[in-house]
């Protein structure tokens, strides 16, 4: 799991020169909670996004996003549609 939040977050942060790594007050909150207990199957035409290209179709996977946090505000909740 380290490495994986190494690869996704702290890495690219770097590349781009972003700040990364710290969640303090009066920070921003760019967060992903994920529920590794969770899985489902990878279907296309259930993505929020208009984007539908992958190549993971049907794919089971373990662990899936239930909310993200942008600047500290909730955007996207699992099954909630904020606009």
């Amino acid at each position: 799991m380290k490495q994986l939040v190494d690869w996704i977050t702290i890495k690219p942060s770097r590349i781009f020169g972003l700040p990364y790594g710290q969640l303090n007050i009066g920070s921003t909150a760019d967060l992903v909670l994920v529920n590794l207990e969770e899985s489902q199957t990878i279907e296309p035409d259930q993505f929020a996004s208009k984007g539908r290209n992958t190549p993971f179709v049907n794919w089971e996977v373990q662990g899936i996003p239930v909310m993200t946090i942008l600047e500290g505000e909730i955007v996207w909740r699992k099954d909630e549609l904020y606009v």
